[in-house]
């Protein structure tokens, strides 16, 4: 009887382990301890945003109002792109790809350095450790009508650096 009992346990709890929900979450985070760039209410910015398209004029831009946040604000800033964004075509790759203008604080971005001095971005913050509130825009780089009809998707990839002051 013990034997029988004991094999009815054991059944009952890998047939409970069979029927139990699972949740996977992977975690990801990239730390630079002196500079982060976040929305203007020191959320994290979305890693996906959706760009609307109105036909006969072209893509609608994306107005991003953020905030740097840093560990010391009499540095200087340095950003630059890592590469000339643009969205190219899911699926039909004869489709011309979409060149995107990104600005930072009104500043076009290039693939090169762009210096933001400590001034122009700490001088009206409202917060120990943050900058003032500054605009992040991406928009087609030339507003034309777009032909072929699908879901395009690229990626804007922001190089953020403290000047070293010697």
């Amino acid at each position: 009887m013990k034997v029988i009992t004991t094999l009815t346990l054991l059944s009952s709890l890998f047939a409970t382990s069979a029927l139990a929900a699972e949740a996977i979450i992977t975690v990801t985070t990239n730390i630079d301890p002196t500079l982060e760039l976040r929305n203007a209410d020191g959320s994290l910015l979305s890693p996906n945003q959706t760009m609307g398209y109105t036909p006969g004029v072209g893509l609608d831009g994306i107005n991003l109002p953020t905030r740097i946040f840093t560990n010391d604000t009499t540095k200087a800033i340095s950003m630059r792109l890592q590469a000339a964004p643009q969205m190219v075509h899911l699926s039909n790759t004869a489709a011309a790809p979409i060149d995107l203008k990104v600005s930072f604080n009104n500043i076009e971005l290039k693939t090169t350095d762009t210096e933001f001095p400590a001034e122009s971005l700490y001088s009206n913050a409202k917060g120990t450790g943050s900058s003032a509130i500054l605009p992040l825009k991406i928009e087609q780089k030339n507003h034309a009508t777009i032909n072929t009809s699908g879901t395009y998707q690229g990626m804007v990839q922001l190089v953020m650096a403290q000047k070293i002051v010697p």
